[in-house]
């Protein structure tokens, strides 16, 4: 059972993001635990640095002044959120289940059953709730009751990666990646199919090669969707029609990216983090001083670059140029959760517990 923490923590889990190892590094982590030996690739050593930019901790619950706002016990164990929506929190369960409580004293407002276990976020706009099950359906919920509104189904393949990558709502359209490189993007209202494309294509020659699964969160800018996920590269598509307007190879991430001026940031399946070029998908800059340290989403603050790593530290690059300009110890145990810049001040939540508000000047 799980307590349910203040606002500003539902808020921090609806960024949360959880990464997924490659197929090939699962494989050898097996063989390492069979021979007693670990041929993982290690996480690079972090090296003293001067900072440039000063990064001061603050412990909090609220957002205002640190304040515990209410607790509230639900009896029940927690898959995926909390998420915000007006009112409400909304919380899948390990028993197939979503529910929404009010924001105001955490009491249960309504109860969902699902097909499966949810896994991924839900998204919400315009009074529906958009939630993608660990079956590879989509559904549409009635945001005050949480009465089906459409449902959409996908076959998943044999092999597949488990996804918890949630649907991005833009306009009236849903956008949601699956096995396959499958794009699709649905009417909000219905569920109808207004366009799929094939976003990235399999390569190799084994399975596991040609393994392709669009587990990213899609983002967009403008008119176009920029997608991502396991050995799928990177993909820009036109939102209105699905048209493919760029794709490249060289890297890839299972858990997203993160918008700037003209560019997007990601942390690849190696935890480089790099800029590309949103125009084209040209690479910019790559960082790889923090290799393999398992590293969050980045976040976008100010023209600085933010990302979590494996020991609680948060570091600070250039947007520029990708230096390291400022780091900071927030826990001891690894920051899973994407930081969120709101108001002149970045939240971070640790897998410990840890909630902290960082002031960067």
């Amino acid at each position: 059972m799980r307590t349910l923490l203040p606002l500003l923590l539902g808020v921090l889990f609806f960024t949360g993001c959880t990464q997924f190892s490659a197929v090939k590094d699962l494989a050898t982590s097996v063989e390492g635990l069979i021979s007693g030996t670990d041929n993982a690739e290690p996480p690079k050593e972090l090296e003293p640095l001067e900072p440039t930019v000063a990064m001061n901790l603050l412990e909090a619950h609220s957002r205002q002044d640190g304040d515990r706002l209410w607790g509230h016990e639900t009896g029940l164990e927690i898959s995926a959120g909390p998420v915000v929506a007006g009112d409400k929190l909304l919380m899948g369960t390990s028993n197939a289940e979503i529910i929404a409580v009010s924001i105001v004293d955490g009491a249960l407002l309504w109860k969902a059953s699902l097909t499966s276990e949810m896994l991924a976020l839900p998204r919400v706009a315009h009074n529906v709730v958009v939630v993608r099950t660990s079956d590879g359906r989509l559904v549409g919920l009635d945001l005050q009751h949480g009465g089906l509104k459409w449902s959409h189904e996908r076959s998943i393949p044999p092999l597949s990666v488990r996804s918890q990558g949630s649907p991005t709502i833009v306009g009236d359209l849903v956008l949601d990646g699956f096995g396959g490189g499958k794009l699709i993007a649905l009417s909000l209202q219905d569920g109808r199919v207004v366009w799929e494309t094939t976003a990235a294509t399999p390569r190799g020659r084994s399975e596991v090669e040609r393994l392709v699964e669009l587990d990213a969160d899609p983002l967009v800018e403008d008119e176009t969707i920029f997608i991502t996920g396991f050995q799928a590269g990177i993909t820009a598509v036109n939102l209105p029609d699905g048209e493919i307007l760029w794709r490249q190879n060289g890297a890839y991430s299972s858990h997203g990216m993160a918008p700037g001026p003209h560019a997007f940031f990601l942390s690849d399946t190696n935890s480089d983090v790099a800029r590309f070029d949103s125009a084209n998908g040209v690479e910019k800059w790559k960082q790889t001083a923090l290799h393999q340290r398992r590293l969050t989403v980045p976040a976008m603050v100010r023209s600085f670059v933010v990302v979590g790593d494996f020991e609680g530290y948060l570091h600070a690059l250039s947007a520029d140029d990708g230096r390291l300009v400022g780091r900071l110890e927030v826990d001891d145990e690894p920051i899973l959760a994407t930081p969120v810049y709101h108001d002149n001040t970045l939240f971070i939540y640790s897998s410990s517990g840890v909630l902290a508000a960082i002031g960067i000047n």
